[in-house]
């Protein structure tokens, strides 16, 4: 277990390696100011599963479809909060035929609709 992240109250089984926090640009105003919307997205990367036990987690959460409530870092401090109503939008890595020590390469977990107003304290 991570002991750091979390799903609707469980811990991620593993820490991830890169976390990249971004907002799109959706309009620009008359002077040219980008116009962005209320919800940011969070961009996770893992190292290599060793087993789909460690999938699992992520797919069941994902495939459960609804909103979700976690704990993550927050953008601005770092800091664990606890965040509300996210949507989990992808979670895929690569399975890895050539060699039988790893079972997922390259997993990616994205998580949106993130609103910085639906925190708390983690």
């Amino acid at each position: 277990m991570s002991g750091t992240f979390q799903l609707d109250g469980q811990l991620f089984p593993v820490d991830p390696l890169r976390k990249r926090w971004s907002r799109e640009e959706v309009a620009r105003s008359g002077v040219g100011e980008g116009i962005y919307p209320a919800f940011w997205r969070l961009e996770l990367e893992f190292p290599t599963l060793n087993n789909p036990d460690e999938s699992s987690f992520f797919y069941d959460c994902w495939t459960a479809g609804g909103l979700h409530s976690a704990v993550l870092p927050h953008p601005r401090t770092g800091q664990l909060v606890g965040f509300t109503g996210v949507n989990i939008a992808e979670w895929a890595y690569d399975i890895n035929d050539v060699d039988a020590n790893t079972w997922g390469e390259g997993p990616r977990l994205t998580l949106d609709h993130v609103s910085m107003s639906a925190t708390g304290t983690a």
